[in-house]
């Protein structure tokens, strides 16, 4: 292949890479993404790799009237694989009624 062949597929090889320009862990059993409830800015978030339980707060956000609430809660016991906000992102109400995923665990 011409140079320039090789050149646009790496570009877009990395264009599809995830930001992180990792990819997330594999996971043995099924993986569960989990959506914000509440708009606000994102204060704190769980670590990649944490076990959490079925019902563990998970995401925080700061709104108008909370400092801290909970926005994403665990649905399954599993591991984090993947946590798609950070503290300081804003999390819209759009985010919430189209349930954008927040953050990706491995059931199990």
């Amino acid at each position: 292949m011409r140079a320039a062949t090789w050149t646009a597929l790496a570009v877009l090889a990395i264009a599809t890479l995830p930001a992180s320009g990792l990819s997330a862990p594999a996971c043995a059993t099924e993986i569960v993404e989990i959506y914000p409830s509440v708009a606000g800015v994102v204060v704190k978030v769980p670590e990649v790799g944490a076990r959490v339980r079925e019902g563990d707060d998970l995401v925080f956000v700061r709104t108008s009237t909370n400092p801290q609430a909970v926005t994403a809660r665990a649905t399954v016991d599993g591991t984090v694989l993947e946590v798609l906000v950070k503290p300081g992102d804003i999390i819209t109400l759009e985010m919430v009624s189209r349930r954008a995923v927040l953050v990706r665990i491995c059931k199990g």
